[in-house]
């Protein structure tokens, strides 16, 4: 790699770091929201990764339907779950979320689901 090709990679680089969202969708009542949470910010922070992470609370049936909201909690970076594959389920609503991983069940996304939606973007 030339110097040219090294300094495109690098700006690349800082360019999709600061273009990096991280949404964060819940609902008041789920019993799993912090745990998920903290979760989520242990990743960042042992991925070395600065980024905000935009609460959204799920308010009604309609803001379900309209964010495309499959359970609480749901994170999305970039725009995309971090669960793979989900794109096809259309059960938008407000109840507690169930996520498979390695044929696992777990009520929020394990920290190795949220690192590898994370290195799709980085």
């Amino acid at each position: 790699m030339n110097r040219s090709e090294s300094f495109m990679s690098v700006l690349f680089g800082i360019v999709q770091y600061y273009m990096l969202t991280v949404d964060f969708l819940y609902t008041d009542d789920c019993p799993h929201c912090s745990d998920a949470l903290i979760i989520l910010k242990e990743v960042l922070s042992e991925e070395h990764i600065e980024a905000d992470i935009n609460m959204i609370p799920i308010a009604n049936v309609e803001m379900a339907e309209q964010l495309k909201f499959l359970g609480s909690p749901t994170i999305r970076i970039n725009g995309e779950d971090v669960e793979q594959g989900i794109e096809q389920r259309t059960e938008y609503q407000g109840h507690c979320r169930m996520y498979l991983y390695h044929e696992q069940v777990s009520e929020w996304p394990p920290k190795e689901m949220i690192r590898e939606a994370l290195t799709r973007f980085l």
